[in-house]
């Protein structure tokens, strides 16, 4: 059996109406799915984390850019592969607003290492 999640982290600095934080949170998920599990896993992947997993999703914070720019280097010197979301700017924010990353999913023991000091989103 997989214990398996994805991580969606969120800037917590930036004003955005529940559907627009939704829309970003999904371009995460979505992002990090396909951009950080090759493509010969993908099928394998998608299929036990729905099967064992059910598709579980933590969304956490950081409070502001600097925040999220460091982790996103940390996440890069750890070895991690991650998915940045960059708002278009067609609704509320500015065009290249960086307002999330997103992960493939992965094991618990494995994302936790980086992400276990994060909160939950609220």
């Amino acid at each position: 059996m997989w214990d398996y999640k994805q991580v969606i982290v969120v800037r917590k600095d930036i004003e955005m109406s529940p559907a627009k934080l939704a829309v970003q949170v999904a371009h995460a998920s979505i992002g990090g799915f396909i951009e950080c599990v090759e493509p010969g896993d993908r099928g394998i992947i998608m299929h036990e984390w729905y099967k064992d997993s059910y598709q579980k999703k933590v969304v956490l914070q950081v409070r502001d850019i600097n925040a999220l720019e460091e982790f996103i280097q940390l996440a890069h010197n750890l070895g991690y592969r991650l998915f940045q979301v960059r708002d278009a700017g067609k609704t509320e924010l500015a065009p290249d607003t960086l307002t999330c990353v997103g992960f493939a999913p992965m094991n618990n023991e494995s994302i936790d290492i980086l992400t276990g000091n994060l909160k939950i989103y609220r």
